[in-house]
């Protein structure tokens, strides 16, 4: 393949979340391969390592910080950053983005191919939740807010778009009838093995911080706090087996906790549950390897990539059958998958994945999964971009 000129744009790169994870390694690999990649996003705050190759050249996007106008901002200025990167540095061959990214990039500002990534549809993730119109508009900086309105005009300016489960490219598909289906691959994320990379100084560190005791396991939940992901559910199932499992519930993730605190003092629960809050990657390497199991109990997921690094870790998972969870974790191999909202279910699973956790992971070692790692990532995306700029050479 010819050395390709390609610009990623991504609003959330610097933030936390599984868009930042795939856009990190996914630009760095990229440009690791011997392409041209120039990263378009806000600028990272002062200090922050940004984990991303050097070989990647950062464009900066100037946003302002008042709430509700940063990402607005972001749209509205990067048509013209673009456009003096290509003056400096040549015409881009691709402009890849994820979901809203270039929805107000003029087709006459730049001739590259456009493809989007999508993670999941907001309009799904509002119904998973049963989001009347009055509470998506009081959440206006929300996935599932205002800015629902810009997903379909984004997905269908797209050149061909990039589902990260099966899962999610059927949903593009039943919700956007008018996309034709070759317009639209799947190309799954991939995984850390986060467990295998943690420091054990570090480790020690957060064991302590948290107040982990040596004869307690630890139910590891990573990501959002929000109802998507089912926290009021995982906590109503923890306070049922709390006490007969000597667990601790670690919740690792940004977002508000307070709701939720509030929840585990009425449950009685709140001397066992640890809001951790967002944390840099050696200490989630170091949450990961103090955990017994991961509990994952969303309402949808368009991939799940705090489950992925569970399996690559050799940790069990408890987990619904949302979304594309069970492409990920085969139950009663990886771990165990109930329903939604099942609150009993969820805590039978709870205990079957502690009383056969040394057989479910010597299952994960035997297995060897290697379905998920961002090197495959990679390779299938540089195809896809080989397959879409060269389209007579495929057959």
């Amino acid at each position: 393949m010819d050395t390709l000129n390609i610009a990623f744009v991504c609003y959330e790169a610097f933030l936390s979340g599984g868009i930042s994870i795939y856009t990190r390694e996914l630009v760095s690999r990229l440009a690791s391969s011997g392409h041209s990649v120039a990263l378009f996003s806000p600028p990272p705050h002062p200090g922050l390592e940004t984990q991303i190759s050097p070989a990647v050249r950062l464009e900066s996007v100037p946003v302002p910080t008042l709430p509700l106008t940063s990402a607005a901002a972001f749209g509205a200025r990067l048509p013209f950053t673009l456009h003096g990167a290509e003056r400096k540095n040549g015409r881009f061959d691709i402009i890849h983005s994820n979901t809203y990214g270039t929805t107000f990039l003029p087709r006459f500002m730049t001739r590259g191919l456009r493809i989007t990534t999508v993670h999941h549809l907001g309009t799904s993730s509002a119904n998973s939740m049963k989001l009347g119109f009055l509470r998506r508009v009081r959440h206006p900086s929300a996935e599932y807010g205002p800015a629902i309105v810009l997903e379909g005009l984004s997905l269908r300016r797209a050149d061909h778009l990039i589902a990260i489960s099966e899962f999610t490219r059927n949903d593009i598909l039943g919700k956007y009838t008018s996309i034709p289906a070759p317009r639209v691959s799947v190309i799954y994320h991939g995984a850390t093995p986060r467990a295998v990379m943690a420091v054990a100084a570090e480790t020690d560190r957060s064991k302590n911080l948290w107040g982990i005791e040596n004869d307690k396991r630890v139910l590891l939940y990573v990501g959002r706090l929000e109802e998507r992901k089912g926290i009021s559910f995982l906590l109503r199932a923890f306070s049922s087996i709390v006490r007969e499992t000597r667990t601790k519930l670690l919740l690792v993730g940004p977002g508000e906790p307070r709701p939720y605190q509030i929840q585990a003092r009425s449950l009685s629960i709140d001397g066992d549950v640890i809001f951790a809050g967002r944390v840099d990657e050696r200490v989630l390497n170091a949450a990961y390897s103090l955990s017994t199991a991961l509990v994952h109990p969303a309402a949808i997921e368009g991939f799940g990539l705090a489950i992925a690094d569970a399996v690559a870790s050799g940790i069990p998972v408890v987990s619904t059958r949302a979304g594309a969870i069970p492409e990920i974790v085969r139950d009663g191999i990886d771990g165990y998958l109930v329903s939604y909202g099942d609150t009993l279910a969820f805590a039978d699973a709870i205990r079957n994945v502690l009383g056969s956790r040394t057989s479910l992971r010597n299952q994960l070692t035997r297995n060897e999964d290697s379905r998920f790692s961002w090197e495959k990532t990679c390779r299938e995306t540089l195809a896809l971009y080989e397959r879409l700029m060269n389209p007579d050479s495929s057959s």
